[in-house]
């Protein structure tokens, strides 16, 4: 299959394209995103810990505090989801900056593999999205998204059902906690968890690194299609 950046290509061709350049090269890939995709791991991990164990326990106690107890929302209940909830909010932007990180360097590695000599490739992500948001080449973005994203959506719901599962046994638990159940969860529960969020976390990184190469793609084949037409334009200079 011929990856060369610069040529027009269709929708489709795109991501069959950009799945066969990433399954082609897969080791590339990891060899420069390994390091960063450990670190968005336990970031993620950390956040999805928070969300489905820590938060759900928190709400169950001070629900219990109001409903059974008729004390109200005690200060240290307060001051924990209050933590817990800006513990969120900044691991998640830290997930975001570990993607970004991610990104950068599979460009890189993109450019590296279309060849040293090459000075014409993009510098960055930045290029590459002041090409693609241009409103006539929001046609070919859309629709390659959009097929793409239904594929990958599909993968990654299959990939994440047992965190999604885990994490509905946790808030599940809790429920029941409030009901006045004993808690039924075995302690090993809680690192069962932490590992699966961990590994779910390096599935989604390589599940979604394909979506990188069509953008890739996208924006060799809209450079290519613009060089084109302007060599046809220097051809017919009174058209």
């Amino acid at each position: 299959m011929d990856y060369e950046l610069y040529k027009s290509r269709s929708y489709r061709s795109i991501i069959s394209t950009g799945f066969g350049y990433y399954f082609t090269y897969f080791r590339q890939f990891l060899k420069a995103s390994w390091r960063w995709t450990i670190l968005f791991s336990l970031l993620f991990a950390a956040w999805a810990m928070l969300m489905a164990v820590q938060l759900p326990a928190i709400t169950s106690s001070i629900m219990h505090e109001e409903l059974v107890e008729k004390v109200g929302i005690q200060t240290d209940s307060a001051q924990q989801y209050l933590m817990t909830a800006g513990g969120i909010v900044v691991l998640a932007l830290l997930c975001l900056v570990a993607g970004v990180w991610i990104a950068v360097k599979v460009l890189k590695r993109m450019n590296l593999l279309q060849g040293e000599g090459k000075t014409d490739l993009p510098k960055g992500w930045m290029t590459i999205a002041r090409q693609l948001i241009k409103p006539r080449n929001w046609g070919i973005l859309f629709l390659t998204l959009l097929l793409g994203g239904m594929i990958l959506g599909i993968l990654a719901s299959i990939c994440c059902l047992p965190a999604l599962i885990l994490a509905l046994t946790h808030f599940l638990s809790q429920e029941g906690a409030l009901n006045g159940d004993p808690l039924g969860m075995p302690g090993y529960m809680t690192v069962l968890s932490a590992i699966t969020f961990f590994l779910t976390g390096a599935v989604l990184v390589y599940l979604c690194m394909p979506m990188l190469t069509w953008l890739y793609y996208v924006y060799g084949s809209v450079i290519s299609f613009e060089r084109e037409k302007s060599k046809i334009t220097n051809l017919n200079p009174q058209e």
